[in-house]
Parts: structure tokens; C-alpha cells; sequence
């Protein structure tokens, strides 16, 4: 009799303590974000599926959120959530951890924004970017290692005219909180166009390249090209600004 109510006392405490576990307020995520560059308000549900009102990232401003819990990040030390924020050609997606030491993880994760959204770009330049996360771990409000791709859709500058330069694709990395570098190389278009990117945890970037005409140019489009220096047969890009 008195196994039988200790079994019954045991079930009852485990049934109790589950039913608190799963119904930990959503609320509780906020505190990992303190120190980052996230921002998150109008939280509901719970830590295993809730939602947010607004999300945003720096001035990037994504809107309703999204997760729900994935078990399988345990194995790793971590709690995983399938994250989900804003709409279709701004938004930002993927499998989002938070370790012991209240570290930010992401993997295969994308974000989509159009690039004029990170600020004014020099010659006007305008292109929609598409970024795939591969890895990515926070350290504060910069990227401890980070690792993925870019791809820069319907590029174009205005130099003094509309250059149309088409589709471009990067790989990018950041190791031990440094800074990133990319290298980029276009997909197709009138130009061959190749280059890097340094951007800084400031915000500061310089980019430079190197364009060589493919086949037969128009006036128009030597008459842009013109007013870039040129050396060994290859025009020089090359400039600098803050986001």
C-alpha cells in the first residue's frame, strides 16, 4: 500500500512538473536577446511555440515572429527553435539554438531584404539579396564565426546613368569576431564583374573590383565605364561608406 502511494506521489510530481515545463511563458527568450542587435516585443505563447507582435534586427524591421522547439538540438547542448520572421522579400528564417551560456546560434538559415535597406549605397546602386546562413554564433552584438552565401538579384548602379549589371553570388565568413570578408563574381550580364567586400563590426565596408566587358559594349554603356580608372584592360570599381 505504501509503494503503491509512493508510485502515485511520484507520477503526480512528474505530471506536475511537466505540465509547468511546457507551459513556460514565451517571456523567458527575451533576456538572451539583451546585448545583441535583436529586438523582440509583443511576445506570446510559450518557449516551446510562441510568437512575437514585432522582431526587428538593427533597423531592419521584420514584424510578426514565429518558433516552435525542436528537441533534436539537446544532443548539442543547446535549446533549437524553427524561427520565422517577417514576409517574402523581407524576411528571416532557419534553425536558431540558445546554449547554457546564453549564447545565439543559427544554421541553414536564411534572409532575404532588398539591399537599399541597410542604407544609402553609393552610384545609387540597388539590388534584392538573398543571404544563406550555413553557420553563424553570436558573441554580443557581432558574430563570433559566421559562414554562408550571397546572392545580389537585379543589381544595378547609377553612374551618372542606370547600369543594369545583373546577378551576382558571394561567399562570405567571419572567424574569431573579425571582420567580413566576402568575395563576389556575376552570374551573367553584359559585364564580368568580380570582387570583395570588408565589412567591419562598426558598419564601416570597402569594396573593390575589377569589370571587364563581355563582347561588343554599347556607347551608352562606355560612356559609363568611362568614368572609372582602367588598368590592364580591366575597369577599376572601388569605394567605401558606412551602413
Amino acid at each position: 500500500m505504501i509503494l503503491s502511494t509512493k508510485k502515485l506521489l511520484g507520477v503526480a510530481v512528474a505530471s506536475f512538473v511537466f505540465f509547468l515545463a511546457l507551459n513556460i511563458p514565451a517571456q523567458v527568450v527575451s533576456p538572451f536577446l539583451d546585448g545583441t542587435p535583436a529586438i523582440m516585443t509583443g511576445v506570446s505563447g510559450t518557449l516551446w511555440n510562441g510568437a512575437a507582435q514585432n522582431f526587428s534586427v538593427d533597423q531592419l524591421q521584420f514584424g510578426r515572429a514565429r518558433w516552435r522547439w525542436k528537441p533534436g538540438g539537446l544532443l548539442a547542448g543547446r535549446m533549437e527553435f524553427d524561427f520565422h520572421a517577417g514576409d517574402p522579400g523581407q524576411q528571416l528564417s532557419g534553425r536558431f539554438g540558445l546554449s547554457v551560456n546564453g549564447g545565439i546560434h543559427a544554421r541553414n538559415a536564411n534572409l532575404e531584404l532588398l539591399l537599399t535597406q541597410l542604407g544609402a549605397m553609393p552610384f545609387g546602386t540597388q539590388a534584392s539579396i538573398f543571404v544563406g546562413i550555413e553557420s553563424l554564433s553570436m558573441a554580443g552584438d557581432w558574430p563570433e564565426h559566421a559562414s554562408g552565401t550571397i546572392h545580389l538579384n537585379d543589381t544595378s548602379m547609377n553612374v551618372p546613368d542606370k547600369l543594369t549589371l545583373g546577378d551576382f553570388e558571394g561567399h562570405f565568413k567571419i572567424v574569431n569576431g573579425g571582420n567580413l570578408l566576402a568575395d563576389f563574381f556575376d552570374l551573367d550580364g553584359a559585364l564580368e564583374i568580380d570582387g570583395t567586400l570588408d565589412l567591419d563590426p562598426s558598419g564601416n565596408y570597402e569594396v573593390t573590383g575589377l569589370i571587364r566587358p563581355r563582347g561588343r559594349m554599347s556607347q551608352r554603356l562606355q560612356n559609363i565605364l568611362n568614368f572609372m580608372p582602367r588598368e590592364n584592360g580591366a575597369y577599376q570599381l572601388s569605394f567605401s561608406g558606412s551602413l
